[in-house]
């Protein structure tokens, strides 16, 4: 749990620290899918040390899922820089909430 904490905490301020928005969405990217490969190898081992493999076909996908949505969802402001998430799913525009700036 603490190894998780820490790899939250630390990933938010590596984010946070680089200087354009650019470089915020590629390593946000790349720290969205290297902790989602390890929390799904740290899931795959404990699920078959149990004898469960069956839920594995609910958990990866699960995994898979959320990390698209959070790929997907989350923004970068090239105006402010500011980080953002949409909530609205299905809209085909989205603006930063804190300068307006379009960002979808």
């Amino acid at each position: 749990m603490v190894a998780w904490v820490a790899l939250g905490i630390g990933s938010w301020v590596w984010i946070r620290t680089r200087p354009s928005a650019d470089e915020k969405r590629v390593w946000h990217r790349r720290i969205t899918i290297a902790s989602g490969v390890l929390f799904g190898l740290f899931l795959t081992f404990t699920i078959l040390s149990w004898h469960q493999p069956f839920a594995l076909l609910i958990f990866i996908p699960s995994l898979a899922l959320i990390m698209f949505l959070n790929l997907r969802f989350t923004f970068f402001c090239d105006s402010c820089g500011k980080i953002s998430h949409s909530q609205n799913w299905f809209s085909s525009t989205y603006h930063c909430p804190r300068c307006g700036h379009k960002l979808r």
